[in-house]
């Protein structure tokens, strides 16, 4: 696995670190220019808050375009590895990059706190450190789900030729999306994150899990559901892997 994750890395290091680069280079103008301009506190915060999430949707499809690269790379194959690596690796990576975003995201919050205290920032707080942990889980399965139906499809589009793989994904991407929505909403009347407020106004930003602070018991409903969704798609993949991609 490590040398897996060695050579997904060595193959984007370049663009990873460029972008990483990049990101800290607008956060800390943002911040700048937020603090020496006297801007109001909102708007930096705006700003720094896309470009985070700008970075998350560039670490996922980085994640997937490394994946896709892997089904097709014939050197990659040769590779005496088992299948579930094929998966497990650019996952891996994902949530190793996630996590350094993480700290990264946290380390900004901290220093824009101690600069240019802020009633928004510190109402971005969790309520209680259970709800944090809470949320937390719930935002890590949700990046998980997302990425293995990404990888599903990717790997169900692979069957095809390559004029039909980037359609053929994408139909079983949204299609499996349509399907998984519509069955939480049937079984449990609610999805992941069905029970969370958001309470917004010109001076603060307060997010709730409930109006108590905790996770309804719902979610872990929604959530056992999409863990036995994901062991059966990480199951198919694992056919298709041994089975059809490498026949």
């Amino acid at each position: 696995m490590i040398n897996l994750l060695k050579y997904d890395w060595k193959r984007n290091a370049n663009l990873i670190m460029g972008s990483a680069a990049a990101l800290i280079i607008f956060q800390v103008a943002i911040s700048f220019f937020g603090v020496t301009r006297n801007w109001p506190s909102a708007l930096p915060l705006t700003f720094m808050f896309m470009g985070y999430c700008f970075a998350a949707l560039m670490l996922i499809i980085f994640s997937f375009k490394t994946f896709s690269h892997n089904l097709k790379s014939y050197g990659r194959r040769l590779l005496p590895v088992a299948s579930w690596k094929t998966i497990a690796s650019p996952l891996l990576l994902q949530f190793v990059l996630s996590a350094g975003l993480s700290g990264l995201v946290l380390l900004h919050i901290w220093l824009f706190k101690w600069l240019s205290p802020s009633a928004s920032l510190d109402a971005l707080v969790p309520p209680t450190l259970k709800t944090g942990v809470l949320f937390f889980i719930l935002i890590f399965w949700m990046v998980l789900f997302l990425m293995l139906l990404l990888y599903f499809s990717i790997t169900v589009g692979n069957l095809f030729n390559k004029k039909l793989m980037p359609w053929v994904a994408i139909a079983v991407f949204v299609l499996l999306q349509f399907v998984i929505s519509y069955a939480e909403k049937f079984l449990f009347n609610d999805d992941l994150f069905g029970a969370v407020d958001s309470e917004l106004s010109s001076s603060s930003m307060s997010i709730f899990m409930s109006s108590t602070g905790d996770i309804s018991v719902g979610n872990w409903g929604v959530m056992a559901f999409e863990i036995v969704i994901g062991a059966i798609l990480v199951n198919i993949m694992l056919y298709l892997l041994n089975k059809k991609l490498d026949a």
